[in-house]
């Protein structure tokens, strides 16, 4: 596997990995009304998208998208 493999590979898993913590302390604020989860939630959904922009700005760079 080559690194850029790899590289596309872990940053997919980060995404999804945010994402499931995302939804699930969403799902904790909405039960409880825990402001910590929401802090959380929105903390990690900003991860998502960042990491989101991020991997599309790779695959771009590394010349598998058009410019």
């Amino acid at each position: 596997m080559s690194l850029k493999a790899f590289h596309k590979f872990f940053i997919s898993v980060a995404i999804l990995f945010c994402g499931w913590l995302t939804w699930s302390e969403y799902r904790i604020y909405t039960r409880t009304n825990d402001p910590e989860a929401q802090l959380v939630a929105g903390v990690t959904a900003a991860a998502v998208i960042l990491l989101v922009v991020y991997f599309v700005w790779f695959l771009r760079k590394s010349k598998f998208l058009p410019p």
